[in-house]
């Protein structure tokens, strides 16, 4: 298995996939006194329902007052899953496949070469499967001895978003935006394969060990492809080749 140095990540022409993440209104006496204007024969309340207490100011109505829920870390406003330093969503850089799975809620699919891989490089891919919504070309690297432990996450295709602090970065993103986040440190690379591709990584921690992003930039088209993972795996030219 080739492999870099920690702050030498380059290109990912292996592609991941060959084969082809208020209350209720009070309720008091009155109803009984409405509930018996409606028959004789309708039910009379005896006794007051429980309450709850609302506090509203004179210009709000109790639905004015209901909090807008926030986007989970596994989906943004525009419904696109959303990558972090730590991983996708309920799935973390570390986790054995099985927690994976569990985590995201449907088992992971490994590729039909998977085992033989595992067996020889112990590296191989697994990818997200078709009833979790996310794009089949989504890759899982799995590195280590037995089960092994998810290391590295690529992305191919849009519908993916890189949290990059309060920034978004993702297929089609310019040269200038993967530049301009608000990260600890910056390292441009030449693309092994293209002239016209710039490979940028970002580091989000001085710790040489933290997982960093690796964004293929074209300089016409913007990222054509994007990385997350753990040093060595992150930096490896051509997945687990």
């Amino acid at each position: 298995m080739r492999r870099l140095a920690p702050h030498d990540p380059v290109s990912m022409r292996q592609r991941a996939t060959r084969s082809p993440n208020l209350a209720f209104a009070a309720a008091t006496v009155a109803g009984a006194v409405l509930l018996a204007a409606c028959g004789a024969d309708a039910p009379v309340l005896t006794e007051p329902l429980p309450t709850e207490t609302v506090t509203t100011t004179p210009s709000e109505s109790p639905s004015e007052t209901e909090p807008t829920p926030e986007p989970t870390a596994t989906a943004e406003p525009d419904g696109s899953a959303l990558v972090h330093a730590t991983g996708l969503g309920a799935i973390r850089i570390g986790m054995t496949p099985a927690e994976a799975g569990a985590a995201l809620g449907h088992e992971l699919v490994a590729q039909s070469d998977y085992e033989d891989f595992r067996a020889e490089l112990e590296c191989g891919y697994l990818n997200a499967p078709e009833a979790s919504g996310l794009p089949d070309s989504l890759g899982f690297m799995v590195t280590g001895v037995g089960v092994g432990v998810i290391s590295r996450i690529d992305v191919y295709e849009a519908g993916i978003s890189a949290a990059v602090g309060d920034d978004r970065l993702g297929i089609g993103s310019t040269l200038a935006e993967v530049r301009g986040v608000d990260a600890m440190r910056i390292e441009e690379h030449p693309n092994t394969y293209s002239d016209t591709i710039v490979d940028v990584a970002v580091f989000l921690s001085e710790d040489d060990d933290a997982p960093f992003y690796v964004f293929e930039v074209d300089t016409e088209r913007g990222v054509t492809a994007f990385r997350v993972g753990r040093s060595p795996e992150v930096g490896f030219v051509e997945g687990c080749l």
